[in-house]
């Protein structure tokens, strides 16, 4: 990859996490600030950040590959977007930490599902398929 090419693509997941707190403080009302301080905490306590990079830098078999992986990186930033929402709602007066802590308590047995699968798909490869599983796991935790 050419290094300017790199450098944008660098560039692009900051943007892509900054457009998605916009969304979580127009929806819940809270200071963007807290908004980061929980989106942040969401996708490090949650491993999305990490699972987004290794999707990120991994390889991938041909141009559709590369667009799934993409589509998926998408969804997983639009997901910790709605795990966001749901903290930050579940009890306005905590801070946006406690909030995160709150909502991971509530929604432990998932949360502690999430957590083993992802201690899983540290070892060896990533692949399409491993990163549609782990966002359906992802996904499962809007739904609890």
């Amino acid at each position: 990859m050419p290094e300017r090419l790199a450098w944008e693509a660098a560039a692009f997941e900051p943007m892509a996490a900054a457009a998605e707190m916009v969304l979580v403080a127009r929806d819940t009302g809270r200071k963007i600030g807290d908004v980061a301080c929980a989106f942040f905490k969401v996708g490090s306590e949650l491993q999305l950040d990490w699972l987004r990079a290794s999707a990120e830098g991994g390889v991938v078999d041909g141009h559709w590959e590369r667009l799934a992986m993409n589509a998926m990186i998408d969804d997983l930033f639009g997901q910790q977007r709605v795990l966001t929402s749901q903290a930050l709602i579940l009890d306005e007066k905590l801070g946006p930490e406690e909030s995160v802590d709150a909502w991971l308590a509530s929604h432990a047995r998932t949360v502690r599902r999430t957590a083993e699968l992802m201690q899983e798909m540290r070892t060896g490869m990533l692949s399409v398929a491993k990163i549609a599983f782990v966002n359906r796991q992802v996904r499962d935790l809007l739904n609890k």
